[in-house]
């Protein structure tokens, strides 16, 4: 059960990141200097987050059982 709790924090924070990360992009057209290293950040974020959750979906359908051959 608490590699299935890990996996809904891990996709609400994947979630989260990835609208920060195109309301960035979406509300100006031409980004500055800090607008870019903030949009590098939460990309560099956001990847690693879909990692972890990704990693965390396995884990939970093991710990779970959802696949017993």
């Amino acid at each position: 059960m608490w590699a299935f709790i890990l996996f809904c924090i891990s996709l609400i924070i994947t979630i989260f990141v990835y609208v920060k990360r195109n309301k960035i992009y979406d509300e100006n057209e031409n980004l500055n200097n800090t607008q870019v290293a903030e949009y590098d950040k939460l990309d560099r974020i956001f990847v690693i987050m879909l990692l972890i959750t990704i990693g965390l979906v396995g884990v939970a359908a093991y710990v779970l059982g959802w696949f017993d051959f």
